[in-house]
């Protein structure tokens, strides 16, 4: 049993369970959308093209990851060729490296936390990723298994109700 993101629903497995559609959010460094308007706290992060970045640096995921795999689509999508500066495997890392100015980045709406010098927005065109609990073929659960899942699936319907833990936690 794993829970991981995946691409897109076409490619849950057969007997996988979809917990959640999740939101990426762009983490710019502040010093480019400060001519923008200021997201009201507990309000949506408000919609931005991400063509109006095409000839900034971009701090991406490393490149054998869901995420990345939904960042080059996004990026294909605008017919764009991303000034990649670096790769990594740390949405933290990712939002830090924003925050010091090295480029914009990409995170799961989940990761995306109050951080002074970086303003996050939702990317015109729009990227999601699912998140699944994938079983082996033909696996039977337990009923310990089949406790894990039910409090897996009320912690992801309990994060969606509340959708707002950007509030959560800042950075200074």
């Amino acid at each position: 049993m794993a829970i991981m993101p995946i691409v897109d629903n076409s490619s849950i497995l057969e007997g996988s369970l979809l917990l959640q559609i999740e939101p990426l959010v762009m983490a710019l460094p502040e010093s480019w959308v400060s001519d923008k308007p200021k997201e009201e706290i507990g309000s949506e992060f408000p919609h931005l093209a991400v063509e109006e970045f095409k000839d900034k640096p971009w701090v991406l995921s490393r490149g054998d990851t869901t995420i990345r795999k939904l960042e080059n689509q996004c990026f294909e999508k605008i017919g764009i060729k991303p000034n990649v500066v670096s790769s990594l495997n740390s949405h933290m890392g990712a939002i830090l490296m924003a925050r010091n100015g090295v480029g914009g980045t990409f995170v799961p709406l989940s990761c995306a936390i109050k951080t002074e010098g970086v303003r996050f927005f939702m990317p015109v065109p729009e990227i999601h990723w699912h998140v699944v609990i994938s079983f082996k073929r033909d696996y039977h659960l337990h009923k310990s298994e089949k406790y894990f899942v039910t409090l897996v699936q009320e912690h992801f319907s309990e994060k969606e109700k509340k959708n707002d833990v950007r509030n959560a936690i800042t950075l200074g």
